[in-house]
């Protein structure tokens, strides 16, 4: 059925600048209060960001305030959760380096501008999407697209994220092609911050 989840889309700009705000403090606060130094994933709504420089400094003052240092932060952007025009992308891409941050793209793979689009952007990390590694273990073609993507990307300075990974199979099929950074319930289901663990709140290598 249809989420119940509202379309940030759709919001009132000022409604998905503040939202996005909230929600990349929420991570950063987690982190500052487990103390966990490690990379800090933030997703940010690349439409909410109207002044690159202002909003990215914002977030920077923020993390500086909290004891974050900027090389842990990671802002993650979803090419399907965007309209914004690659300049835009490339800005906050470029502003978040200049300020020492990092970013990831979300997803990649499931659109046909993904490899202009790290071209363009520079990332630090790529996030597979679910479409590559659903069934790996059993799809010989899509391990070979796979394990050119993590050629690619080393030969770009980016590590890869094997994202949604469900079973053991899927697991070792990533590890086959040099994926060792893994995301899913396999690893760690998502749950309140009330019950989580040092350990959920990793980033775990494949073995």
């Amino acid at each position: 059925g249809k989420s119940a989840a509202p379309d940030m889309r759709q919001q009132p700009p000022f409604n998905r600048r503040a939202l996005d705000q909230k929600c990349q403090r929420a991570p950063l606060d987690l982190e500052a209060r487990l103390k966990l130094e490690r990379p800090v994933m933030i997703n940010i709504l690349p439409d909410a960001i109207e002044d690159t420089d202002r909003d990215l400094e914002t977030l920077a003052w923020l993390a500086d305030d909290l004891d974050t240092a900027p090389e842990h932060i990671v802002l993650e952007i979803n090419e399907a959760s965007t309209q914004a025009g690659i300049a835009h992308l490339k800005r906050i891409c470029r502003n978040s380096r200049r300020m020492g941050m990092k970013s990831a793209i979300d997803g990649f793979g499931a659109g046909m501008g993904g490899l202009s689009r790290l071209a363009a952007l520079r990332p630090s990390f790529l996030k597979l999407d679910q479409s590559l590694v659903r069934g790996l273990g059993g799809d010989n073609r899509r391990r070979a697209i796979v394990a050119s993507v993590v050629g690619m990307a080393l030969d770009l300075g980016a590590e890869v994220i094997g994202a949604s990974v469900e079973t053991e199979t899927e697991a070792a099929a990533l590890s086959d092609c040099g994926v060792d950074l893994l995301q899913g319930n396999l690893v760690a289901e998502p749950c309140l911050e009330s019950a989580a663990t040092e350990a959920d709140l990793a980033l775990p290598r494949a073995e």
